[in-house]
């Protein structure tokens, strides 16, 4: 059983590193640049690399992708590019599930998936179950 759950939570880290990496690929990669967006109009280029340098945008990717990566674990989002100088986990630590939208249908869907995944997995893993079930009954 314990060794079942070591290969279990290397798979885990697996999962989470490869997930984690193709979501800041996405990002990284996404057309448009965030600072020029924060800046609108009013565009400085000594405020632009200011705010560049802030938010670590002026960094090699392998670098961005390492503090991107040692913040998730740490629970340090960033700075928020909407509110200026303002940690990301105080809007998430402070949210509300109303604020969040359609919360207690994601919990249900949710719920149902887990279910199915489950009922799923022990399909897959013993295919006549449901034949088994029927005889005990």
């Amino acid at each position: 059983m314990v060794q079942f759950l070591i290969k279990r939570f290397i798979g885990l880290i697996f999962v989470v590193i490869g997930v984690t990496f193709i979501t800041f690929v996405m990002g990284y990669f996404a057309p448009g640049d965030p600072i020029r967006a924060m800046m609108g109009s009013h565009y400085d280029p000594v405020v632009y690399v200011q705010l560049k340098h802030t938010y670590g945008l002026d960094q090699p990717f392998f670098v961005q992708y390492f503090h991107f990566l040692t913040g998730l674990f740490r629970l340090d989002f960033g700075l928020s590019f909407e509110y200026q100088n303002r940690p990301v986990w105080a809007f998430v630590s402070n949210s509300e599930p109303a604020r969040l939208g359609y919360s207690e249908r994601w919990r249900t869907d949710l719920g149902g998936t887990w279910i199915l995944g489950a009922d799923a997995a022990g399909v897959s893993r013993n295919p006549d179950w449901h034949y088994q079930r029927a005889e005990s009954e």
